[in-house]
């Protein structure tokens, strides 16, 4: 089975810095074959007979790399029909951010949702799909930006079990989990 893990606040400003041939090895050792990732992004591909359980790939985490990280996976198949079938709106007005959101630690989407609160669509909008939250916020226009929900997402409960990655990295993992499967697939 063909998977996508998402590790959670790597290789950000500097901090929480993750070697991806470490990670690849580290994968490897866990079981997990054809491994790939996408840049520095924390975005790991690979082949396994299941996706990784998110509480055993962590404690490998830590003791590979000393730290504390969060980490979730979904299968291939969600992640590609997620994407094909996300609203026509993300990814599409230039001014605004575009994300998608994954929730580690099974914590439960609509509990977050909640949690967010209510949208004005005047200023942002969200959609979910598999588990997955596909979230475009005002961004450019910066009072517009903090009218958002967005902009008070780290204020949230929820917070520290979301991993993000925007527009152009979503579909980078895309492509790249996408030729792996056409390799699987001869």
């Amino acid at each position: 089975m063909l998977c996508v893990g998402f590790l959670r606040g790597i290789n950000v400003g500097g901090k929480k810095k993750v070697s991806m041939e470490e990670l690849k090895e580290m994968y490897a050792a866990l079981g997990a074959s054809k491994v790939k990732t996408v840049g520095n992004t924390g975005c790991v591909i690979y082949d396994s007979s299941e996706c990784l359980f998110e509480p055993y790939v962590e404690k490998r985490l830590h003791k590979t790399f000393d730290m504390k990280i969060s980490y979730t996976a979904i299968p291939f198949a969600y992640y590609k029909k997620a994407l094909e079938e996300a609203p026509e709106w993300w990814g599409k007005n230039e001014d605004w951010r575009h994300n998608v959101l994954f929730l580690t630690h099974n914590y439960p989407v609509d509990k977050a949702l909640q949690e967010i609160g209510e949208l004005d669509p005047q200023y942002e909008q969200i959609y979910c799909k598999y588990g997955m939250i596909f979230w475009s916020s005002a961004f450019k226009d910066r009072k517009a930006y903090y009218k958002t929900q967005y902009s008070k997402l780290a204020k949230k409960e929820c917070y520290p079990y979301f991993t993000i990655r925007n527009y152009n990295t979503a579909l980078k993992v895309l492509e790249k989990s996408q030729k792996l499967h056409k390799e699987l697939s001869r």
